[in-house]
């Protein structure tokens, strides 16, 4: 346990360091860490093993997903999903402008899309690998930090208890 205190014991002394972090705070402080962390981690893995690009129009940061086949709103929940079928009569399209659904409609119609999906496909994956690994990276840290300091209050607590007195047995 002393071993796991890390940076809140001096060895040399033996004793814990200065103040340490509340223990209530730092469970507090735990929770809304590990939750945040475990959204990036979903976040990360949806990315990862989406077969769509995420893009964004500039003009009014319209989010959506844009695959050789079709085009879905980021926030569409599926009732938005537009194929090239339907690039003849653009006016109706949900949640996309007239000018979005011009310019979907002429993505679709070039060559290169394939392309260029699977290129902007690698380089999501690639995003959302470095994002996972800087979020396990994370939790690892805080973790330690968070042994470290529930190890110090375990070891001072310790430490703080009278100790018995010596017996002088066979002497």
């Amino acid at each position: 346990t002393v071993g796991d205190c890390q940076r809140y014991f001096h060895r040399q002394d033996l004793r814990v360091k200065g103040p340490l972090p509340s223990l209530a705070k730092t469970k507090l402080i735990s929770i809304a860490i590990y939750y945040l962390l475990a959204v990036f981690a979903v976040i990360a893995i949806g990315l990862a093993l989406q077969s769509s690009v995420l893009l964004v129009f500039k003009d009014d940061h319209t989010m959506f997903y844009l695959s050789t086949k079709s085009a879905q709103l980021f926030h569409g929940g599926g009732i938005a999903v537009r194929v090239p079928a339907d690039c003849p009569k653009p006016d109706g399209w949900a949640g996309f402008n007239k000018v979005h659904a011009a310019s979907i409609c002429s993505s679709f119609k070039g060559a290169a899309l394939p392309q260029q999906i699977d290129s902007a496909l690698s380089a999501q994956r690639l995003l959302a690998l470095s994002f996972l690994v800087s979020t396990l990276l994370g939790f690892s840290k805080w973790s330690r930090h968070v042994l470290a300091v529930r190890s110090a209050h375990a070891v001072k607590a310790w430490l703080a208890q009278p100790k018995a007195p010596a017996s002088n047995n066979g002497a």
